[in-house]
């Protein structure tokens, strides 16, 4: 597994100089997909579908702990993909809304494009590989005991 250098910012940090994370990143042929862009294709398309979600409630979805979805959620707020309405549910308690903004409805749209070419290419790869040891276990079928493998 590869790293990459990821720059982000820290809330409340306007100006500030950027702090870089590694994160591991998956190569399939030319294009990678980086788990930032996995973490964040994930959260806009729960949020789009159930806005009205908890962090709890969303970290337990996409199997997160709660402190990563917290992260990743805030991060959005920041980037300006989604924005937060908050709901009173009765006098001692508020709910919130996570509702994505026309920015973060072209970002989800452009990391869905981004993923699907990447399954595209690795289904290509599989399938190549799946030919090949196809190819294989029949010539060694033909030619098993000669050869001292067993069918």
């Amino acid at each position: 597994m590869s790293l990459t250098r990821i720059p982000f910012r820290k809330s409340g940090t306007e100006g500030a100089k950027l702090s870089f994370s590694f994160l591991p990143f998956r190569e399939t042929a030319n294009t990678k997909t980086t788990m930032a862009e996995d973490y964040t294709l994930k959260v806009l398309r729960l949020l789009q579908e159930n806005p009205h979600l908890s962090q709890r409630e969303a970290s337990d979805v996409l199997g997160l702990s709660l402190g990563k979805t917290n992260y990743v959620i805030n991060a959005l707020i920041e980037k300006g993909m989604i924005k937060i309405k908050n709901f009173k549910n009765n006098k001692n308690k508020s709910t919130y809304a996570y509702l994505l903004t026309p920015q973060g409805v072209e970002e989800k749209a452009r990391l869905t494009m981004h993923f699907f070419e990447v399954k595209k290419l690795e289904y290509e790869e599989l399938k190549g590989e799946v030919e090949k040891l196809a190819k294989e276990k029949a010539e060694n079928s033909k030619h098993g005991p000669e050869f001292g493998f067993k069918v």
